[in-house]
């Protein structure tokens, strides 16, 4: 994005997000809500954790896919990022300990988060929702 901040647009007076710390979170609130099919515009290209979920059954196969999924988000709007997941699958309560370094040229951008909730074999979208416990970032 360089020094041209094109933003996030929201539905609140302030018209569209452009602090890129403001940006990380935000696409990563994004990435719990939406749902993959919600657009006929972005066909293909809504990352979505609960689809994933519909896909992926396997804890480490579901840390690949959201590690690849929030690459491809966050690539509109930082010059690179990295990114890493910490599996707890210990307990029946898988957890999962995203921690995201994102950079604008040489200036870093980090956020945490964790996702827990059980897996179960579902096949939709409103299963994998209730399965999932979102805990917010830190």
């Amino acid at each position: 994005m360089g020094t041209n901040v094109v933003g996030i647009p929201t539905l609140t007076a302030d018209g569209s997000i452009t602090d890129y710390y403001e940006i990380l979170k935000k696409q990563f609130e994004y990435f719990l809500a939406c749902d993959h099919s919600q657009s006929n515009y972005f066909i293909g290209n809504i990352q979505s954790l609960k689809y994933i979920l519909t896909l992926k059954k396997d804890p480490n196969d579901i840390a690949y896919a959201i590690k690849e999924a929030l690459k491809a988000l966050y690539a509109s709007y930082f010059t690179s990022t990295t990114i890493s997941i910490n599996i707890d699958d210990s307990t029946s309560i898988v957890v999962y300990t995203i921690d995201v370094k994102a950079y604008v040229g040489t200036t870093l951008y980090e956020m945490s988060g964790v996702i827990d909730g059980t897996l179960a074999n579902t096949n939709n979208y409103a299963e994998a929702l209730a399965n999932l416990i979102k805990k917010y970032y830190y």
